[in-house]
């Protein structure tokens, strides 16, 4: 199997170098890249169950939980989500401490 996949990668290098040329490492890594970064439903999935439940505790400071919310959001955006700004509200409201 593993060798299956470097014959698969090395094809797909040689291939972006051009003939005659040189593969380097980029072509390699590029390759790899474009062949198996893959994202799949359940990472999506994944990374919107930790925005659903995802609560803010009145015992923290509010701006570190923010930012981890804020690095939720932006997780599923560079995974090509995008969450209205609406959901996204509604997710913090429904986040905030019951007694505030």
């Amino acid at each position: 199997m593993e060798e299956a996949i470097a014959h698969r990668v090395q094809d797909a290098a040689e291939t972006a170098a051009g003939a005659g040329n040189q593969v380097t490492t980029q072509h390699w890594w590029d390759q790899t890249s474009t062949l198996y970064n893959i994202t799949t439903p359940a990472t999506i999935y994944w990374i919107f169950v930790q925005i659903w439940e995802w609560r803010m505790s009145p015992n923290k400071a509010p701006q570190g939980q923010l930012d981890h919310l804020l690095m939720l959001y932006n997780q599923l955006e560079a995974e090509g989500q995008m969450l209205p700004t609406l959901t996204k509200v509604m997710t913090l409201l429904n986040a905030l401490p019951k007694d505030w």
